[in-house]
């Protein structure tokens, strides 16, 4: 079977997908929104926060901004990242011990879970380590393991600092945070991120630089293209990847040498791109002073 990225290879000379949907923290973008995102985790790990808090839109790139901090951080810390909606129930010791690497017997009572992992924590820390939990679309938690996520941080002293947590979620989050059933938990955040979509003038360096990572040209989409993209997209970095990598699919379909507005558009009226504010498919006009590109 012919797999995408060899075709991304025979026909531009690419080393992989410039624009796959997965998130990478080996090709990322430093927009000012993110290197202020990353400074405010970096703060949190530092400072030894019990809880630091990551909000954005879907596709902004959290994700691959926490699996950078995984990354790059001591080598001291250990981390484990829970996803939705398996720690939206109740009951999240268990996930978190499997995040761990550790044995998590489904048949025994929570009770016994959360004792095991206290006690796992506590070891790690014993042995010259710290626990960083990522809780990777937290507005999906309940308030139950929400609570549960606040006694594990009482095992914290001021000299003690054995676990801390980093809740990653869209927007609704913090409104959940500032609610009265969440006052204690949101007075232990200590480091607070946010990501902003990307402004127009680093879109067109996020698509040069996706290229620039897998050896491809930097010249596969004009100036006027890149414009049309940022406006359909309005710089959410998913959906840039989503309508870039649609774009050198029908690319490849032409005698082209790179990706037009009117290409963009082709897309849109074949109705194969959502718009992110509506939800329903896109018909965005984009004009171009002196015509199509």
């Amino acid at each position: 079977m012919v797999s995408v990225q060899n075709i991304y290879t025979d026909h531009f000379g690419m080393k992989g997908r410039a624009f796959s949907p997965m998130a990478d923290a080996r090709s990322f973008y430093w927009s000012g929104t993110h290197a202020r995102a990353q400074a405010a985790l970096d703060y949190g790990l530092m400072s030894g926060a019990a809880f630091t808090v990551l909000s954005g839109a879907p596709g902004t790139g959290k994700t691959s901004l926490l699996l950078h901090l995984m990354d790059t951080a001591e080598e001291r810390l250990q981390f484990a990242m829970v996803r939705m909606p398996h720690a939206g129930v109740e009951g999240l010791s268990g996930w978190i011990l499997q995040a761990l690497g550790r044995d998590a017997n489904a048949d025994q009572p929570e009770i016994a879970r959360y004792t095991a992992l206290r006690e796992t924590l506590i070891n790690t820390y014993a042995e010259g380590g710290s626990t960083v939990l990522i809780l990777d679309d937290a507005q999906d938690l309940t308030d139950g393991a929400m609570h549960e996520l606040l006694r594990l941080t009482d095992l914290n002293t001021a000299q003690d600092q054995i676990v801390q947590i980093i809740l990653s979620g869209h927007p609704p989050l913090l409104a959940r945070l500032q609610s009265d059933t969440h006052v204690a938990l949101n007075q232990r955040i200590t480091a607070r991120a946010h990501l902003d979509p990307l402004f127009a003038e680093d879109v067109g360096h996020y698509v040069t630089k996706r290229l620039a990572d897998v050896e491809g040209p930097w010249d596969l989409f004009s100036h006027q293209a890149v414009a049309a993209i940022e406006k359909l997209t309005h710089g959410v970095p998913r959906l840039i990847n989503h309508l870039c990598e649609l774009s050198l699919v029908y690319l490849m379909t032409t005698d082209k040498p790179q990706v037009s507005t009117g290409l963009v558009q082709q897309i849109i009226a074949d109705g194969r791109f959502v718009s992110p504010t509506t939800g329903k498919r896109s018909h965005l006009k984009v004009a171009v002073p002196g015509g199509m590109a």
